[in-house]
């Protein structure tokens, strides 16, 4: 459990400091704040798995949860934005128009995952530390993980798309 916690730790603060120093070398850049963003929800999404594992009870084993399920939908976004905006696509779509279709959904799903039914995941003590089973299924459950490998692989795709396309070596 302790080297769980340890790994879990180690990946908050190194996240946390490398989108510190990005951000510093140059806030003004879409890329750098973008990348930013991704790390602050990386980060948090580290450390909720840090005091997951370090739970001292039940209840706190769910308030973390809950904190790691409230980040998760935000983490995916930030990975497809920054992809977008590394391969020059943020171009094709108004800044407005991007944020809706990339961040409504991971509101709405945020939100689903802490106040609906069909998302309730049941916290579980081991004995490494604390974890949590995933819902039974129900069609809402399945859409909502349709929209999350979709926006997982999407990122994928793009930057090898991008890689096949680009002919500048020095990208």
């Amino acid at each position: 459990m302790i080297i769980l916690a340890f790994i879990a730790f180690l990946a908050f603060i190194t996240i946390f400091s490398l989108g510190l120093y990005v951000d510093f070398q140059n806030s003004r850049a879409a890329i750098n704040r973008v990348f930013f963003y991704y790390c602050i929800a990386a980060a948090l999404s580290a450390f909720a798995g840090f005091n997951s594992i370090t739970a001292e009870s039940i209840g706190h084993l769910t308030v973390w949860m809950y904190v790691q399920l409230a980040i998760w939908p935000f983490l995916l976004a930030c990975q497809l934005h920054f992809v977008l905006v590394f391969a020059g696509r943020v171009k094709v779509l108004r800044w407005g128009v991007l944020l809706a279709v990339i961040y409504v959904p991971a509101i709405v799903l945020s939100g689903l995952n802490l106040f609906h039914d069909d998302f309730r995941w049941i916290p579980v003590r081991e004995a490494w530390g604390g974890t949590w089973l995933p819902p039974t299924s129900s069609p809402l459950y399945d859409i909502a993980s349709a929209w999350m490998v979709a926006i997982a692989v999407l990122p994928f795709l793009l930057c090898l798309q991008y890689a096949c396309s680009e002919t500048d070596p020095r990208k």
